[in-house]
């Protein structure tokens, strides 16, 4: 029924798709959200729950493992493009508050795609996502640093994750 409601409009059917979600998750308890057979909009559900810290554990782990899946589908309905920046950025952070560095790397990676094939400057709201996804990135990279690693792996991680930390705050200033 959201198809039908919200056909040609992408930023309805997203608000609808995640109040959705939030009122299964709440009223229900599901696991599996009931979004319809379109990939990105049942990614979406999921990341909504894993945002609300509806599902915790092995669910929450699975659900990611589903998102990323469900993400390299491509999407049936030609929504643009963009939308995915935003989709593998929430990944990414999701992955990372998970404590998963291997799945937000590779949600990093997908979000970054988007950006290195073009050669026009993004758009403002694709750059503030690909600011975020710079931001996940310095985050994981301070994860990895560890005390009993050595020290000049540790000081590589910290100016890597200061490399992106300065990326990001560029794209979020527009350059």
């Amino acid at each position: 029924w959201v198809a039908e409601l919200a056909a040609g409009r992408h930023m309805l059917r997203r608000s609808v798709t995640l109040v959705w979600a939030r009122l299964q998750g709440y009223t229900s308890g599901t696991k599996e959200p009931n979004t319809g057979g379109e990939p990105h909009a049942a990614a979406l559900a999921r990341l909504e729950l894993l945002s609300t810290s509806a599902l915790e554990g092995a669910a929450a782990h699975a659900a990611l493992g589903k998102v990323i899946s469900l993400l390299e589908t491509p999407p049936v309905d030609g929504s643009p493009s963009s939308g995915e920046v935003e989709l593998w950025v929430r990944t990414a952070q999701e992955a990372l508050n998970l404590g998963d560095i291997t799945a937000a790397e590779l949600a990093y990676r997908r979000a970054q795609a988007f950006h290195e094939g073009g050669s026009d400057a993004p758009t403002p709201a694709k750059a503030r996502w690909l600011a975020l996804a710079e931001l996940v990135q310095a985050s994981a990279m301070g994860q990895l640093v560890a005390a009993d690693q050595p020290p000049v792996l540790n000081a590589q991680l910290h100016a890597k994750a200061l490399s992106h930390l300065a990326r990001g705050l560029e794209l979020a200033g527009g350059g």
